[in-house]
């Protein structure tokens, strides 16, 4: 009686013919925004024009490549290359003050640093292998 001896390899993965589909960069800002008004206040005058829009929050994803909606490409697959980091930032209208509080520069949008806020998966296109 023979031995069968299963093959612990199996099959040989089909090739998809699908490159890697690049990713832009984005900065997306939060739904809630503030007009930062600018202006100059002297004693109890004040003199103000429209300022800059200031977002509560930013969050900054790195350009990146993904497997979803991969062009056709034949003899290619794409597959993981690591992960890139997300970062996050909160912002806020800040009001520079000087000489006592009676003169004054109002509100400016002012940011804080950008900080590590999670990842995004990293992808590349590979030649498949020979059969």
């Amino acid at each position: 009686m023979g031995i069968l001896h299963a093959s612990s390899q199996g099959p040989a993965p089909a090739c998809p013919d699908r490159s890697a589909r690049q990713v832009d960069a984005l900065i997306s800002e939060s739904s809630l925004v503030h007009e930062c008004d600018g202006g100059i206040e002297l004693a109890w005058i004040h003199l103000s024009w429209d300022g800059t829009q200031c977002p509560d929050w930013q969050v900054a994803r790195p350009a990146h490549q993904t497997c979803v909606q991969g062009p056709q490409l034949p003899g290619h697959r794409c597959a993981s290359a690591g992960i890139l980091p997300v970062e996050r930032r909160t912002c806020q209208c800040d009001e520079a003050t000087v000489l006592g509080g009676l003169v004054g520069i109002l509100n400016k949008c002012s940011c804080t640093e950008w900080l590590p806020a999670g990842h995004v998966e990293d992808h590349e296109t590979q030649p498949c292998p020979e059969p």
